[in-house]
């Protein structure tokens, strides 16, 4: 932890910022050769930049170490960078355990609370249309992906939950795939926010019911956008 800051050791813990003391009870536990390490939101007083290093020298010190850790934390990013396995809970109750949660979900709160910004979900209808399974919600009406419709088709009728990625999103004229009226969602942009690596841009669908979704891209998308109806694809 020494690129995070030098303590003069004449100092006393109540000269000390609740974010120091943090990070002085932090390194204080990380160089005991302990057998089991427990660490309770260790870095929840941290500015984004020392959260990153002090992450960084976690890590490192576990895997020098090789020893069993259990971490607890309310950051998702955080859980994702660190655990070798991650086990999601809700009141109290564990919802899933695994090492692959963000592509295999077994709930629907696990789905919408893995991932920044969250999974986009849907009160679809499905229908058979020319031997297509298709999901239908006001604005947008998408073809089922064969790997999927064995498992959709049992809910034939029915209304269900659809979750996209806001990365799996795409702007039509960007897009790597062809696109039609049966991939497309159509929506007014209500907020463009800039971010270091492109643009997340939320939108909201205004047919019969309004429905907000967000969508992230890797470029920058232009203000010019905002408050105009423009399609995004799947």
């Amino acid at each position: 932890m020494a690129r995070t800051g030098a303590y003069p050791l004449e100092r006393k813990p109540q000269q000390l910022s609740g974010g120091e003391r943090q990070r002085v009870a932090l390194s204080r536990a990380m160089v005991r050769d302990a057998e089991l390490y427990l660490y309770d939101e260790p870095l929840s007083n941290l500015d984004a930049q020392l959260r990153h290093q002090a992450r960084e020298d976690i890590l490192t010190l576990h895997r020098e170490k090789r020893k069993p850790t259990v971490y607890v934390t309310h950051d998702q990013s955080e859980a994702m960078a660190l655990g070798d396995r991650i086990a999601v809970m809700q009141a109290g109750r564990i919802q899933q355990i695994g090492t692959e949660l963000y592509e295999q979900l077994v709930s629907e709160f696990v789905a919408y609370f893995i991932g920044t910004p969250s999974m986009n979900l849907f009160d679809v209808v499905l229908r058979e249309d020319s031997g297509q399974l298709v999901a239908e919600h006001d604005g947008l009406t998408l073809v089922i992906v064969p790997r999927m419709s064995a498992v959709a088709s049992a809910q034939l009728g029915r209304v269900v939950r659809l979750g996209i990625r806001p990365e799996h999103l795409h702007v039509p004229r960007m897009a790597t795939f062809p696109v039609s009226d049966e991939n497309t969602i159509r929506g007014v942009v209500t907020l463009i926010e800039p971010t270091s690596s492109g643009s997340t841009v939320y939108l909201t669908i205004t047919d019969r019911s309004e429905t907000d979704f967000v969508a992230t891209f890797n470029v920058r998308v232009p203000a010019s956008y905002l408050d105009q109806e423009n399609p995004v694809g799947r």
